[in-house]
């Protein structure tokens, strides 16, 4: 049990570990003014800038696609079913967006990214996606 929990709190720390990665490379990109960041100083010339001090556009689920229609028609359907059971998990139109890919993001301006990490030490976990199943 010891060892999950450790697991966990690494992919936390490398969670972390790349938002401010990305962050702190995104403050030292330029670009062609298609974005703008406004710095603003302390009085102290030497106090140090924190990371919540900093404000970027950003997207949330950076990487995500939208299910096939197929699927998507199927979750609606499953959450019109059984509402008390899928309420909590919000509306299922709310998934149908596709974002654009992180480079194309990232010419249009976007500064801060969204990834969820998941550790699979043994694999496989994410080998076989679910909604083929759902769909039969």
């Amino acid at each position: 049990m010891g060892r999950a929990r450790g697991g966990r709190r690494t992919t936390l720390v490398a969670a972390v570990g790349v938002v401010a990665a990305l962050t702190l490379a995104a403050g030292a990109c330029t670009d062609d003014n298609t974005a703008t960041d406004t710095v603003t100083t302390t009085t102290s010339p030497t106090a140090a800038l924190r990371l919540n001090d900093l404000q970027y556009v950003g997207s949330h689920n950076s990487y995500h696609i939208a299910p096939e229609p197929r699927l998507l028609d199927k979750i609606k359907a499953i959450a019109k079913t059984v509402p008390d059971v899928t309420k909590g998990l919000g509306d299922p139109a709310s998934l149908d967006y596709t974002h654009a890919p992180l480079e194309t993001q990232l010419d249009r301006g976007i500064r801060t990214f969204e990834l969820d990490i998941y550790a699979d030490p043994v694999g496989g976990t994410f080998a076989t996606p679910k909604g083929p199943g759902i769909l039969g």
